[in-house]
């Protein structure tokens, strides 16, 4: 896992959170085409409260990642949580590869997210996300 800053807004960039199961959830994000997986809605709905204890804890259900610097720094950057989050672009690989990007918004910023998921043995597993405040930073990690 390897957290950076960018002039005093997060950055943040981790990797191999593992598989999670979870039951059928209510769309957080407004979704324009593809698909609602339910293991990353888990996470848009717990970052997009703001609940970001919720958050390691799906993280560790996950896979064991603790996230608690992650959720800290997310906590002092954007204390009250989201105020909206779209889905704006997913794209999905011959294999099982996702890559699904998310905007969050907050009264003074907007965050980027990037989650990457694969099917493996039928679960969905998210290996890897990429969060930046800067758009450009997360678009160059789409593959």
């Amino acid at each position: 896992m390897t957290i950076t800053f960018k002039t005093g807004i997060v950055a943040i960039a981790a990797a191999a959170l593992g598989a999670i199961c979870l039951p059928t959830l209510s769309q957080a994000c407004t979704y324009r085409g593809g698909v609602i997986k339910a293991e990353v809605e888990a996470l848009n709905t717990a970052l997009e409260k703001g609940d970001y204890a919720k958050l390691q804890e799906t993280a560790l259900m996950m896979g064991g990642m603790d996230l608690s610097a992650i959720a800290e720094q997310l906590e002092t950057a954007f204390p009250d949580g989201f105020t909206d989050c779209i889905t704006i672009e997913q794209r999905e690989e011959v294999g099982g590869m996702t890559q699904t990007m998310t905007s969050f918004v907050a009264s003074n910023s907007v965050l980027y997210v990037k989650w990457l998921s694969t099917l493996e043995n039928g679960k969905v597993m998210v290996i890897t996300f990429n969060m930046d405040t800067d758009a450009s930073a997360v678009l160059a990690t789409l593959r």
